[in-house]
């Protein structure tokens, strides 16, 4: 079982909250602490925070209304650490997986680079995006594919040696399938 211990009360209890696991043996109608997690630096938060046992004996504390939240791995060692800005409170937190999928298209903004063009790819919220196809042609319907360049962070920058008339980019998933296409950006 799993219970965050604010400590703060009222009464307070401790000089900072906790999370905990506890060992509990209903024949013997007993509990004993198998796991005590503690915030560095230490956390007092009055109400709220949670406690989420995760795959592989980790542990992700959301630590209430002092709005850190901390992942632990299987030993206790910090894994993870973040917090809301002052004045945000949080209720609980989890850690959970999530696929992001943009109601907009890719977006892309290019130079030219004398006979060529350099291309700056990016797709804000698109977790699936493993690489990029970069296209160009003398128009915006008669786009053809030049080159395939790794995702690289936010923004990837793709070289082209040669380039004139338009250029566009597909977002492909690690199967290369087609997950968005950019609008055309004259070069």
């Amino acid at each position: 079982m799993t219970i965050f211990d604010n400590e703060a009360g009222p009464p307070q209890k401790a000089s900072e909250s906790r999370g905990l696991v506890l060992q509990i043996d209903e024949g013997k109608r007993t509990a004993r602490v198998q796991t005590q997690f503690h915030h560095k630096p230490p956390v007092l938060s009055d109400a709220l925070g949670s406690v989420q046992p995760l795959d592989e004996g980790h542990t992700f504390m959301g630590w209430g209304t002092s709005s850190y939240f901390t992942e632990y791995g299987p030993g206790g060692e910090v894994l993870f650490d973040g917090h809301f800005l002052p004045g945000t409170e949080s209720y609980r937190a989890f850690k959970q997986t999530w696929t992001g999928t943009p109601t907009t298209v890719p977006s892309l903004s290019a130079t030219s680079t004398g006979a060529g063009a350099t291309l700056y790819a990016s797709w804000n919220f698109a977790t699936e995006v493993a690489g990029w196809v970069a296209l160009a042609g003398p128009s915006t319907h008669d786009l053809t594919a030049v080159g395939v360049a790794k995702l690289a962070d936010f923004e990837t920058v793709i070289s082209l040696p040669h380039a004139s008339g338009y250029v566009a980019v597909e977002a492909i998933d690690v199967n290369g399938t087609v997950l968005g296409k950019s609008k055309p950006v004259q070069v």
